[in-house]
């Protein structure tokens, strides 16, 4: 069983870089609707694949959106670019 695990997580580890693009387009635009739908899917996906540290990050940038009315500040602005660090060193 752990090795049908190992073989879904490195899957989906396989989907980061298209993750980590989408983000940084939809950060691009200034899209945060489009920002909060993608950190919300991988919020969920990725604690379930045993991606912690991505989870707990995604969770404090949707808050911080919420908080903002979904407007882009420099805090959220930064977290988002923690979140890509995390997303392109995960292994």
């Amino acid at each position: 069983m752990p090795d049908k695990f190992a073989a879904l997580r490195k899957k989906y580890l396989s989907s980061f870089p298209a993750k980590l693009e989408g983000i940084e387009e939809a950060l691009k635009k200034k899209d945060m609707k489009l920002i909060h739908d993608l950190i919300h899917k991988l919020r969920g996906s990725s604690g379930g694949y045993g991606f912690d540290e991505i989870s707990v990050h995604c969770k404090n940038i949707m808050q911080q959106l919420h908080e903002s009315n979904n407007k882009t500040t420099k805090d959220i602005e930064k977290a988002i670019e923690t979140l890509l660090v995390l997303l392109s060193t995960a292994k």
